[in-house]
């Protein structure tokens, strides 16, 4: 029922310091200082000052701002339209956020899963440091944080970060039971198995019902099939953490389902939706994960294909090591995913962690290459220095050569590339492992952070309208009803506009109250004409350019409508 000591490929991994790696054992307090530093740099850097929120984010965000405004924390609404495809927990924790805050701003929006992303990254690298030694467990956490995918939704207000945490940690927690690295196991494991079911019941606030618990149990059932020894799934039994996890799981849907019975229905079709692709109409080929796990791994791809043979040989060997329970992690979630018709890349982003620390012994093969002169060390550094830094000298050149807007930036990077490629490659062949390892990390989260705090930013199309709707706010009499209407749409509007604003899903429902004055209403501007059954309409402002637009008439707009014209055009007659 207990993981055994790393397999027999960890025991003649030189380290980057000449040593065998400690078989197990924490990480000092500087590694953790130094993952919890760069994790936060890497997710927290200019968040305010970085793209406007994105068409899933908003979803979050902005349901968020009018669930708090309007009181009602239970029923996620989009304007006048309830929004239950997601349970409330990120909106939830947006509110705390802000409660802290004191401000809606992107920012705001997106640090539960800045702190998510966080709580990823050190899960990961205490585990691999019990599993493989410190420094593979520092590694694992550098990584962990700077792979694409990470830094890519560690920085959106989406559920899936913290959906990531949420199993993540419950895996972790798990492996930590079986493996008996608990003091006292006996008095703290009855603890740790109410813990494991909670943050499995919480799962279901997150995502949808049973994705989250059925992407961990699939873990978990992989790795007590393959071991053939079911004294692991009674272990797991704990009647207060499954009457938790059932109780968190289930408080939410029975209380929005009295109140709303539609909502049934609607998770029903969803659900099952989804898993037959009729859904999103986001059909995939069943392959489509196995494209995926490539690119969302990047920069350390590489590193993944050197440990990846003898990683699966000890896992295939050996029945208790951590490498199959790694394997079961990196492989179920991908199967059962493409199980479903309808996929989305980021669905896969909850298995990834587990291949953190095989790249991690692919890092640790490499620099004991290095110090042994291997021919591995001689390749890879002559592929830097002949090939890799002048390509990349090269690409920045003509990017910045066909873009003035970011021609100075194609400088920086290009210069930065440059300078990193021929120093890594550099030391690797004077066989310094720690400087090459540490030069090829700080380039990448310097070269990311760069990226995502300042180039990005700039191409942002939702820019101009962020700069619109936060505009509006001035343009409008505080005292006067302002309306957005569009669908979905108008969670963006009720996010960036500094006041109270109704939310109408149709125009053809609005209706205007001559008594009240004018009717303020931020639409598109082709809605003009059908904005005239309300009045005269002025338009007074309009975004300089609306995402995905095809013509200026998709763009967001501010109108005035007057009722009054309404008022006399009926008058008229009846005083003839």
């Amino acid at each position: 029922m207990s993981l055994e000591r790393p397999g027999m490929m960890v025991r003649w991994v030189v380290i980057v310091r000449g040593r065998l790696a400690r078989p197990c054992g924490p990480m000092p307090v500087g590694s953790w200082l130094l993952l919890l530093t760069a994790a936060l740099l890497l997710y927290g850097f200019n968040l305010s000052g970085a793209r406007a929120l994105t068409e899933h984010e908003i979803y979050v965000a902005g349901v968020a701002k009018q669930m708090d405004d309007s009181g009602d924390l239970l029923l996620p609404r989009v304007g006048d339209q309830l929004w239950l495809e997601k349970p409330p927990l990120p909106h939830w924790l947006v509110i705390a956020c802000n409660r802290l805050d004191g401000s809606w701003d992107e920012a705001t929006a997106r640090w539960p899963s800045v702190l998510s992303g966080t709580a990823v990254v050190l899960l990961i690298a205490g585990l691999t440091a019990q599993w493989f030694g410190p420094t593979a467990g520092l590694l694992a956490g550098l990584f962990q944080a700077s792979c694409v995918y990470m830094i890519t939704y560690a920085r959106l207000a989406e559920a899936d970060m913290l959906l990531c945490a949420l199993t993540t940690g419950a895996l972790t927690v798990f492996a930590r039971l079986q493996a008996g690295w608990m003091p006292q196991q006996r008095q703290l494991g009855r603890g740790g198995w109410v813990l494991f079911w909670c943050l499995i019941g919480l799962t279901n606030l997150v995502k949808g019902p049973l994705f989250g618990a059925g992407l961990v149990l699939g873990v978990i059932g992989c790795w007590q099939i393959t071991r053939r020894d079911w004294r692991g799934v009674v272990a797991m039994f704990s009647p207060l953490g499954l009457c938790l996890a059932v109780g968190l799981a289930v408080a939410w849907p029975l209380s929005v389902a009295y109140r709303e019975p539609a909502a049934w229905e609607l998770w029903r079709d969803h659900l099952l939706g989804r898993a037959a692709g009729t859904v999103d109409f986001n059909s995939k080929p069943f392959w489509y994960y196995l494209t995926c796990w490539p690119w969302q791994l990047l920069p350390w791809t590489p590193l993944l294909f050197i440990a990846a043979l003898p990683s699966a040989r000890t896992a295939w060997e050996q029945k208790n090591s951590p490498e199959r329970f790694l394997w079961c992690w990196a492989l179920a979630p991908l199967v059962l995913l493409s199980l479903s018709r309808g996929k989305h890349h980021h669905y896969l982003i909850y298995a990834l962690p587990a291949l953190a620390p095989i790249m991690a012994q692919g890092g640790l093969l490499l620099a004991g290459s290095i110090r042994t002169r291997g021919r591995l060390a001689l390749h890879w550094g002559n592929l830097c220095i002949r090939i890799f830094a002048p390509a990349a000298a090269i690409a920045a050149a003509i990017v910045g050569w066909r873009s003035n807007t970011f021609r100075g930036d194609c400088v920086v990077m290009g210069l930065t590339s440059l300078a990193l490629f021929t120093a890594v490659g550099w030391l690797t062949r004077r066989a310094w492992p720690a400087a090459s390892m540490a030069a090829t990390i700080g380039g990448v989260l310097w070269l990311e952070v760069y990226v995502h705090g300042w180039v990005m930013p700039r191409r942002d199309p939702s820019a101009a309208d962020r700069q619109f709707l936060q505009a509006v706010a001035s343009e409008v009499p505080a005292d006067a009803r302002l309306v957005a209407c569009g669908g979905g749409e108008i969670a963006r509007h009720i996010f960036y506009i500094d006041r109270h604003v109704e939310g109408h899903w149709e125009l053809v429902q609005l209706k205007a109250d001559p008594r009240s004055g004018a009717l303020y209403v931020v639409a598109r501007g082709r809605d003009a004409q059908q904005l005239e059954h309300l009045g005269r309409v002025e338009q007074l402002s309009q975004s300089r350019q609306t995402r995905r637009e095809t013509s200026p008439e998709d763009r967001y707009t501010l109108f005035r409508v007057d009722p009054e014209r309404l008022v006399q055009g009926a008058a008229a007659p009846h005083r003839e």
